[in-house]
């Protein structure tokens, strides 16, 4: 059989005489390039993590710190990560993170309460400034699934339940 020039390049590697770096060569060269990500698959029963990332030519250190560790995108149950427009009120900007959280809110999400803590911190802190907003977001992720959909559902409910949860610490405080 016979090969036309570019058939033979592809499997002498390429024309300049150097040696092509095999495959594990090439993912360990990936590998740190970008930063020491492990490009092993998780174990099972575990999710892959999204690591923090490095800081990139001209951007500000400060970005990239204190970022957490979240599950990757397209997993079940996850919600798209995209951009909010700002130029909606906060009512609007929450009831939109929370359409997009809803279908996930159910007994069977593991990360229910990550995603949805992460959706009601700054409207909590918002609503009820910034000593009481770690304790009461704490409170409300730990209600009952179905009330957590119903404070998801309207930015109102979320004030009454931010409000009832500041109540019961007033009270507690009291005793």
């Amino acid at each position: 059989m016979r090969m036309n020039q570019g058939e033979r390049s592809m499997f002498r590697g390429n024309q300049g005489g150097q040696r092509r770096p095999n495959n594990y060569q090439q993912n360990r060269n990936m590998n740190n390039q970008m930063g020491g990500m492990n490009n092993m698959p998780p174990a099972p029963g575990q999710m892959p993590m999204r690591k923090p990332m490095a800081p990139q030519p001209g951007m500000p250190a400060a970005a990239t710190q204190g970022m957490p560790q979240t599950p990757m995108g397209g997993m079940p149950g996850a919600p798209a990560m995209q951009q909010i427009p700002q130029n909606l009120t906060p009512q609007q900007k929450y009831l939109m993170g929370a359409q997009k959280l809803l279908n996930s809110i159910t007994e069977r999400n593991p990360y229910l309460k990550d995603q949805v803590g992460h959706l009601i911190f700054d409207y909590v802190h918002m609503i009820i400034g910034p000593e009481k907003a770690p304790k009461i977001t704490g409170m409300l992720i730990e209600l009952p699934v179905q009330q957590i959909r119903e404070y998801m559902t309207s930015f109102e409910a979320l004030t009454l339940k931010v409000q009832e949860a500041n109540h019961l610490l007033m009270q507690q405080e009291q005793q």
